[in-house]
């Protein structure tokens, strides 16, 4: 059987202990469920708002731009402001989903997030329990739940942009890479990344590759490799700098370190 339950939002205030933002930051539009939807494909359309579709059961598929994705248990879908979206369902898809439609400058988090993600946490039954239990859906409760879903997908998006800087840098720590050209590279601001990296990781992008290529280094020195070699095939192009930052990490230098494991 198809079901499709939908709200507008109230404005009007209401007494309410959750988390509180103002219009400008989140301003709900609209928030409903659906199971069982139509098959067949729809025509293509643009939104000038954001929608979030938190997607519990079944399987369909959309089309974003020109990239088809498919949406499964667990997914959220994102549809952005003046994307062209069309949805694809087959017949006898079961699925079941819930959506809230919303404006606001937080939602801007969503823009550098991928279309279709996975989402921890109960969306879907706090969405649904929303409109079932309320005739009037107030903006307070439904901007509860749309802070904790914009915080979890920015986080996440936030923890794999973090997780791919760090296996750049592991995988080419022996080329020249300066912080400049590596926040560049990942569409990151200079002094924010090296923020949350090292929230992340406890050391500076800069001082990790530090790290990488001194342990690196000393790595080729117990191989055999002569302290030049090591210093050049480690990412150092100064043997001095080398040198000095070699015998500050492990308190001897690079030559001495080697006479004594030759010795």
């Amino acid at each position: 059987m198809i079901v499709k339950i939908e709200r507008s939002i109230h404005y009007a205030m209401k007494e309410y202990s959750g988390k509180s933002v103002s219009f400008e930051e989140i301003s709900p539009m609209f928030i409903g469920y659906q199971h069982n939807p139509t098959g067949g494909r729809s025509e293509k359309h643009l939104r000038f708002f954001y929608v979030v579709h938190v997607i519990k059961e079944g399987e369909g598929a959309v089309i974003v731009g020109n990239e088809r994705h498919t949406l499964k248990s667990g997914d959220v879908f994102i549809v952005k402001p003046h994307v062209p979206i069309v949805y694809d369902y087959g017949e006898n898809n079961g699925l079941k989903y819930a959506w809230i439609g919303f404006l606001g400058s937080l939602a801007k988090k969503l823009d550098d997030v991928p279309c279709v993600c996975a989402l921890n946490g109960e969306y879907y039954e706090r969405i649904k329990r929303l409109v079932d239990e309320n005739e009037i859906v107030y903006a307070q409760p439904v901007n509860e739940i749309l802070l904790d879903m914009i915080g979890e997908l920015a986080q996440k998006e936030e923890d794999n942009l973090l997780k791919t800087v760090k296996e750049y840098l592991d995988e080419n720590f022996d080329k020249d890479i300066r912080v400049e050209s590596l926040a560049k590279k990942f569409s990151y601001n200079r002094t924010y990344l090296s923020r949350v990296f090292k929230r992340a990781y406890g050391v500076s992008p800069k001082g990790y590759l530090m790290n990488k290529r001194l342990a690196n280094s000393l790595s080729l020195i117990v191989q055999g490799e002569s302290v030049s070699s090591a210093c050049y095939k480690s990412g150092f192009t100064n043997p001095y700098n080398f040198s000095k930052y070699f015998k500050e990490k492990y308190g001897v230098s690079p030559s001495n370190y080697k006479t004594k494991k030759d010795a």
